[in-house]
């Protein structure tokens, strides 16, 4: 009886085919053009506008783009790219002096970085303002908070 190998083929077991080798360069996605590169004239003088300020406004970025003969989508591109490389290095830097406290500082998260009083306080007192050691809710710190009222305890207060 003949054997036939195609019965012995499953979904996860396929046949083992000849394909074609590729050859030359990797063809890219259709409709995409190839990358080009931008050059050490273009590279200095977005440099030097970076140094300047690290944003640009659209006007800026539509004279720069102009002047350098690219369009304005690459000057923005490249400004976002060089702050990410920005942050990217500091962060890196700050990890390598032992800074690690340091990425959450008011300067690199100013909108964000407020100042929150601690929930609790093991120093000062009750009348002040701040909180005493235990939770807000534990009716030690009620009691410190209610304004001198006598405490409803049942072991405290036996006149129910």
């Amino acid at each position: 009886m003949p054997t036939f190998d195609w019965l012995y083929y499953t979904r996860y077991h396929p046949p083992k085919l000849p394909r074609p080798q590729k050859t030359g360069p990797v063809k890219r996605t259709p409709g995409r053009l190839p990358r080009v590169p931008f050059t050490p004239a273009q590279l200095s003088a977005l440099e030097d506008a970076y140094k300047v300020s690290t944003y640009l406004s659209s006007e800026e970025a539509n004279q720069l783009a102009y002047s350098l003969e690219l369009t304005n989508t690459r000057v923005k591109i490249w400004f976002q790219n060089r702050r990410a490389r920005d942050r990217r290095e500091k962060r890196e830097a700050s990890l390598m002096t032992g800074g690690a406290a340091a990425t959450f500082t008011s300067e690199s998260h100013p909108t964000h970085c407020t100042l929150l009083p601690p929930l609790y306080a093991t120093v000062g007192s009750a009348a002040s303002g701040s909180r005493t050691g235990s939770h807000p809710s534990s009716p030690s710190s009620v009691e410190a908070s209610a304004g001198g009222r006598q405490s409803r305890s049942p072991t405290t207060d036996q006149s129910y």
